[in-house]
């Protein structure tokens, strides 16, 4: 069987020759490497104070809100603080993430061994794998929300 070059059905050729060798990092990748490093420490940095200020305020308002709650069993207050607290742990693991990825390459450019950018990227590849969940469950529930609201709508308006 004869293959036409012009063959749309073709199977793409694609060049796969190695275009550095031995695993070289080149001077543009250090230059990207090392903003990229500095943006994510500051980022782990915001975030782990914003954790901080969060546990500070999420404490005071336990505090107001224990005192005003009637005996009993508080089950919006054990709810919200469960919730509070997962929330403060995927901050951590977030900032984390990004505290290791920063780590990594400041270890890159400090060796310029190959293996330190491969667990950098491992790093930044688990922190996009938890933004992109965490944008998709807010994305359905904003959906949800959104049918909720106008379901109530119709509700109503047929009363």
């Amino acid at each position: 069987m004869e293959i036409i070059e012009n063959n749309v059905y073709a199977p793409p050729k694609a060049d796969l020759t190695r275009k550095h060798h031995d695993g070289e990092v080149t001077t543009l990748m250090i230059d990207n490497l090392q903003v990229a490093a500095k943006w994510a420490k500051f980022l782990s940095i915001i975030g782990y104070l914003f954790m901080i200020i969060a546990v500070i305020g999420g404490l005071g308002a336990l505090l107001f809100a224990g005192s005003q709650i009637p005996m009993g069993e508080p089950v919006e207050l054990v709810f919200a603080v469960i919730l509070a607290l997962v929330w403060l742990f995927v901050v951590f693991k977030l900032c984390r993430f990004l505290q290791q990825y920063a780590y990594f390459n400041r270890q890159l450019l400090k060796s310029n061994d190959v293996f330190d950018l491969i667990e950098a990227q491992e790093y930044f590849r688990r922190y996009v794998k938890w933004v992109g969940v965490l944008s998709l469950i807010s994305v359905v529930f904003t959906l949800l929300t959104v049918a909720g609201i106008f379901g109530m709508g119709f509700l109503i308006r047929g009363m």
